[in-house]
């Protein structure tokens, strides 16, 4: 069964680059382009893993990780946040959240995907 992963950015160039390869590489793949519309799809979804942009429209990073840790089905979704910004900038909640990992943009995609891979063992 393959692995699901939810890409959340707001530059769809990087998106579709990133679904592309995520799929090529076995996981089953979906994208939203803001927070929001991945608390809508989460339930439905039930991804194994989040990779995601800090600043975006609608819901930025810090609030959509906010509003994803209040969920009430109590699952931890474990989470990479891909961002441009300074530490300093990412809200004292989400560097404090044991499941989020923060990977600061230029990111490797096969770095990356080397990092999701340690995080989801078979």
């Amino acid at each position: 069964m393959a692995r699901k992963i939810l890409l959340i950015d707001d530059d769809n160039a990087l998106l579709t680059l990133n679904a592309m390869f995520f799929s090529l590489n076995g996981f089953e793949t979906s994208t939203c382009c803001n927070g929001q519309e991945a608390l809508e799809l989460i339930p439905t979804l039930q991804p194994d893993i989040i990779v995601m942009d800090l600043i975006m429209p609608v819901m930025d990073g810090n609030n959509f990780l906010s509003n994803l840790g209040l969920r009430k089905d109590g699952r931890e979704y474990p989470v990479i946040v891909l961002s441009g910004v300074k530490q300093s900038e990412i809200s004292n909640e989400v560097i404090q959240r044991q499941n989020i990992e923060i990977i600061h943009k230029p990111v490797d995609p096969e770095e990356l995907l080397k990092k999701i891979n340690i995080r989801l063992p078979d």
